[in-house]
This record gives C-alpha cells, sequence and structure tokens, in this order.
C-alpha cells in the first residue's frame, strides 16, 4: 500500500475499503507506546481478532481500518500540536475537567 494522506476523508475511505495489513496496527502501537490491547480498544476490537489476523496475514476490514487510520491521523495531529507522542500520551491522560458543564 502507498502513502496515504490522513488529512483527506476520500483517501482515507478509499484504503480502508481495501483493508490495512494487521503489520502495520503493531507497528502504529509501538510507535504511540501503547499495548496492542490498549490500542485493539480504541478501534473496538478484540487483540485476540488482530492477533488471528495477524496468524493468517489478513487485513483488517474495513470498518476497523478506517478507525485505524483516523486514530493514525489524530497521532499524527497531536505530535504536530504537543511536539512529541509522549506528550500526546500525556494529554490525552488527563481528566478532562468541565465535562459535566459541557452536557
Amino acid at each position: 500500500m502507498g502513502t496515504i494522506n490522513l488529512e483527506s476523508d476520500y483517501e482515507i475511505v478509499v484504503a480502508a475499503r481495501k483493508g490495512i495489513n494487521s503489520k502495520m496496527f503493531y507497528d502504529f502501537a509501538k510507535s504511540i507506546d501503547k499495548s496492542g490491547k490498549q490500542l485493539a480498544s480504541m478501534i473496538n476490537i478484540s487483540i485476540r481478532t488482530i492477533n488471528l489476523y495477524r496468524n493468517q496475514n489478513k487485513n483488517l476490514d474495513p470498518v476497523h481500518s478506517e478507525h485505524l487510520l483516523k486514530i493514525i491521523a489524530l497521532f499524527k495531529k497531536g505530535k504536530e500540536i504537543f511536539g512529541t507522542t509522549e506528550e500526546f500520551n500525556y494529554w490525552l491522560s488527563k481528566p478532562l475537567w468541565g465535562w459535566k458543564r459541557l452536557l
């Protein structure tokens, strides 16, 4: 798979329809210092399913591929804003003060 413009919703959808290789899932999890289980929960899939895909050398289904690509885009933007993935992860871990006032 070639380079995907993560700022283009169209390119994300087109790539997701083809399916993303499960290796990308593990490479990305490692790059953002998250476990496979943590990243799997972010895209609403079980780690067992991801492991099965990897063992069978299968691509993720379109829905989970799209979710993964959107999470990758989010972390890319977070790194741009915060400077490092570590700082972005730190910000993500902070409580959302005032959330109840927004509801």
